[in-house]
C-alpha cells in the first residue's frame, strides 16, 4: 500500500494517511513533535544588558560588529553583513549605528561633534540635535539629555491643550502665563521665556521679561509686572500722584471724568471680559480711555481679534470683534504636520481655524495621503471643504533589490520586503523561531492560525510570544539596530478554525503588538486596503526563514522566493488526491512548481504570499498565507506545490478586527459575521 503523509508548517507535524484508512484513525504516535524537541539553554545567572559572548562574557553593544574581537572566540563580529564600522578620531572603532546618535561612544567624543551635520541625514521621524545627530522624537523634552549638546530639552514647549504647566507639574490657565503675576507656586509662568512664548499685541505693554499687562497699569504706582518693569522710567513721581475717586453708580454711566468709550453689545456666542475689573460688564458701560477687555468665546467658536481695548479715538478695533464659529480640530502628530494660516495670512493653531482659515499638510517619512484631495484645506461656516486629512503608512514598497527561494533559494538583501516579520516563541529560558509572519499595519501581523494553536485549534497563550519586525537574521540572540522585537497583547484566530480535523480550512490568525511598530526603512506594512478590487498578475513572493534544504533547519538570515499561482485543475492533477480531497478547501490557494525543487519548508508557515499591484505603483499586496504542503518520508516535498490561506478569503473579517480592535481588546462579534470576497485568487 503506497504511503502518504502531509504536515503542516509548524515544525514538522506528520499525518500519515494509509489508504481507505480514516483521518481520525491514525495514531498519535504518527506525528511528529520535532518543534519541542529543543536544546536548552541554561538559566543564567546574571542578566547582560549588553551582547552575550559564547563565553558568557558581556561586553557593550557598541563593541558589537565594529571590526575588534572583543569576545574571545570573535562572535561579536560574526554575522555583521551590512554593518558599517565608524573610526573615532582616537583610532577606536565603534558600529557606525552609534555614530551620531546622541550618545558619547569613541573615548575621545569624537562621533558626535558638529561633523555630523555633514556625515548624517535625520530621516523625518526622528529628532535632529542641533550638532546634526538623531534620536527619537518621543526623548525631546522629556527632561533628560539625550542629544550630547541637550539641545532636545532647549525651547520646550509648556503648553498642553491650552493649558500652562508649570516645573513644579501643577497646571494652571493659559491666560494665566505670562501675565505679570506669578500664578505657579515656582514661579515658571513668568520667566525670560515669555520673550520666547508671548508676543504682546501694541495696545497693551510688554514687561522687560516679556509678560503683558494693561497698557494704563503703566506707571500707576503699583508693580504689575513680576520685575518691576511696569514702573521703570515713569515721568510722574508715583508718591505725589493723588487716588482716582470711585465714580458713583450715575458716573458710570456718563461720559465725563475721562471715560471715552462705550462698551458696544456683547458679541454673539461670547462676551467682553474687562481684564481690570476679570468680569463681564453691561452693554453700553462707559468705560475710562486705555481700559481692555477680553473676547471670551464660547466653545466652538473662536474671536476674529483677542482683545478690546478704548483708546483715546475710540475702540480699537473699530468694529469690534465677533465670535466665529471654528472647524473641526486637527493637531500634527507623528504621521502628518500641518499649517494653519487665517484670512490675514498669519499662522496660528489648526485648533482655532474659522472661516477664510487655510489648512495645508505634509505626510511624514514612510506615510502616505490616504486620499486623492487637494492637500490644501479651507474652512469655511464652521467646516472644511475636504474631509480632514490622514497620513497612513506606506505599503508594499520593495524598498531595496533582492534576489530571486527558500528551499534552494538566495538571500535578500536588509530591508528589502520591510513587511516581513519573524515569530518566537518561549520555550523555557530561550525564544525559539517558530514560524513567519506580515505586517499589515503598526499594530498587527498576520500569520497562520497552526502557527499559535495547538493541534485541536486551542490559543497559546499571548505571553509565550515575541515577534520581531525589521529582522535579517532569525537567530533571537543577534543584535540587530533596525530590528523592533514586540510583545503580545491579543490573538485571534478565526472561529472556523479547528486544525486538522478541518482540513486546516480558515488557518488564519492576528496578532496584536502591545505598542505601536515604529515605521523606519526596515519597518513598514504590506498593502491590504480594498484587497476586494486588486487583481493579481504575474508570480508572488514569498518571504520567510525556513528550512533551505528539505531535511534542513531555519536558514540564519531572510531568504525570497517567487511563487506562480496554479489553477485549481492544475493543482488538483498535480499533488495526490488523498491530499487535495481532504485539504484543498474552498479558502485555499494553490501556489509553487512541480517537479523543480523549489518550495516552502519548515519554519515558513505564516508567511506572506504577496504580487506586485500594476494599478498602484507595483505596490505589494498580501495574498496568500503559507499553510501546509505535501510531505514525503524524508522531509519538505520541493517537487510540489504548496497550499495557502486565500487571504481575499478573510478580507472583510481582517478588516473588521482593524477597524474595532485597534484601540481595543474587546473582540467585535460583527466580526464573525463577514463574507468573503472572492472564491478563488
Amino acid at each position: 500500500m503506497q504511503v502518504n503523509s502531509i504536515h503542516y508548517l509548524f515544525g514538522c507535524s506528520i499525518l500519515l494517511v494509509l489508504g481507505d484508512i480514516k483521518l481520525s484513525e491514525v495514531e498519535a504516535s504518527s506525528i511528529d513533535h520535532t518543534l519541542f524537541n529543543i536544546t536548552r539553554v541554561k538559566r543564567q545567572t546574571t542578566v547582560c544588558d549588553g551582547f552575550q559572548c559564547n563565553s558568557g562574557t558581556c561586553i557593550p553593544k557598541k563593541q558589537v560588529c565594529n571590526g575588534v574581537k572583543d569576545c574571545e572566540g570573535g562572535d561579536d563580529e560574526t554575522s555583521c553583513e551590512g554593518t558599517s564600522i565608524f573610526k573615532c578620531a582616537n583610532g577606536e572603532s565603534i558600529n557606525d549605528q552609534s555614530n551620531c546618535d546622541g550618545v558619547v561612544d569613541c573615548s575621545d567624543g569624537s562621533d558626535e561633534t558638529d561633523s555630523c551635520k555633514n556625515n548624517v541625514i535625520c530621516p523625518g521621524y526622528v529628532f535632529t540635535c542641533a550638532y546634526g545627530a538623531c534620536i527619537d522624537k518621543k526623548k525631546v523634552c522629556d527632561g533628560n539629555q539625550d542629544c550630547r549638546d541637550n539641545s532636545d530639552e532647549a525651547n520646550c514647549s509648556t503648553l498642553i491643550d491650552n493649558r500652562f504647566k508649570c516645573k513644579s507639574g501643577e497646571i494652571i490657565d493659559e491666560d494665566l502665563h505670562c501675565n505679570g503675576h506669578e500664578d505657579c507656586s515656582d514661579g515658571s509662568d513668568e520667566t525670560d521665556a515669555c520673550k520666547r512664548d508671548i508676543i504682546c499685541p501694541g495696545y497693551v505693554f510688554t514687561c522687560a521679561y516679556g509678560a503683558c499687562i494693561d497698557n494704563f497699569k503703566r506707571c500707576d504706582g503699583n508693580e504689575d509686572c513680576k520685575d518691576g518693569s511696569d514702573e521703570n522710567d515713569c515721568d510722574t513721581i508715583h508718591t505725589t500722584r493723588k487716588p482716582i475717586p470711585t465714580p458713583t453708580s450715575t458716573e458710570a454711566n456718563h461720559p465725563s471724568n475721562g471715560k471715552n468709550c462705550r462698551l458696544p453689545n456683547h458679541p454673539e456666542n461670547g462676551a467682553y471680559i474687562s481684564l481690570a475689573l476679570q468680569k463681564e460688564l453691561p452693554p453700553l458701560t462707559w468705560v475710562d480711555t486705555s481700559s481692555l477687555f477680553r473676547v471670551k468665546c464660547d466653545s466652538g467658536y473662536q474671536p476674529t481679534h483677542p482683545f478690546l481695548i478704548c483708546d483715546v479715538s475710540g475702540w480699537v478695533p473699530a468694529l469690534p470683534p465677533k465670535c466665529e464659529r471654528t472647524c473641526p480640530p486637527i493637531k500634527s502628530d507623528s504621521t502628518i504636520h500641518l499649517e494653519c494660516k487665517n484670512r490675514n495670512g498669519t499662522r496660528i493653531p489648526c485648533s482655532q481655524a474659522t472661516s477664510g482659515t487655510t489648512l495645508e499638510y505634509a505626510c511624514e517619512a514612510f506615510y502616505h495621503p490616504a486620499d486623492k484631495y487637494d492637500k490644501r484645506r479651507v474652512c469655511i461656516d464652521g467646516k472644511w471643504n475636504w474631509p480632514l486629512p490622514q497620513c497612513i503608512p506606506d505599503c508594499g514598497r520593495e524598498r531595496l533589490p533582492g534576489s530571486p527561494l527558500i528551499v534552494h533559494g538566495n538571500d535578500t538583501m536588509k530591508g528589502s520586503y520591510p513587511w516581513s516579520t519573524i515569530i518566537y516563541m518561549k520555550d523555557r529560558d530561550t525564544m525559539k523561531f517558530i514560524c513567519g509572519g506580515t505586517m499589515i499595519s503598526v499594530r498587527f501581523i498576520l500569520t497562520a492560525a497552526h502557527c499559535v494553536t495547538t493541534d485541536d485549534g486551542n490559543i497559546f497563550d499571548n505571553s509565550l510570544f515575541e515577534v520581531a519586525v525589521g529582522k535579517y537574521y532569525s537567530n533571537y540572540s543577534i543584535s540587530e539596530p533596525s530590528a523592533q522585537h514586540l510583545k503580545i497583547q491579543k490573538i485571534i484566530v478565526h472561529k472556523e478554525y479547528r486544525g486538522d480535523k478541518r482540513g486546516y480550512q480558515a488557518d488564519i490568525a492576528l496578532m496584536k503588538t502591545v505598542k505601536q511598530m515604529l515605521l523606519t526603512l526596515f519597518v513598514q506594512p504590506v498593502c491590504i486596503t480594498n484587497l476586494c478590487e486588486v487583481t493579481s498578475h504575474g508570480d508572488g513572493l514569498v518571504t520567510g526563514w525556513g528550512a533551505a534544504e528539505p531535511r534542513g533547519k531555519p536558514t540564519d538570515s531572510l531568504k525570497v522566493a517567487t511563487y506562480p499561482v496554479k489553477d485549481r485543475s492544475e493543482c488538483l492533477n498535480e499533488l495526490p488526491k488523498n491530499f487535495t480531497d481532504y485539504y484543498l478547501t474552498a479558502d485555499k490557494v494553490c501556489a509553487g512548481y512541480y517537479q523543480k525543487d523549489i518550495s516552502v519548508c519548515k519554519g515558513d508557515s505564516g508567511s506572506g504570499l504577496v504580487f506586485a499591484n500594476v494599478n498602484d505603483s507595483d505596490r505589494y499586496y498580501i495574498q496568500g498565507i503559507v499553510s501546509l504542503g505535501h510531505r514525503l518520508k524524508f522531509g519538505c516535498n520541493t517537487n510540489q506545490a504548496a497550499l495557502f490561506t486565500n487571504v481575499k478569503y478573510y478580507y472583510e473579517w481582517i478588516s473588521c478586527i482593524l477597524i474595532y480592535q485597534t484601540d481595543s481588546d474587546l473582540y467585535d462579534t460583527r466580526c464573525d459575521h463577514t463574507y468573503p470576497c472572492v472564491p478563488y485568487l
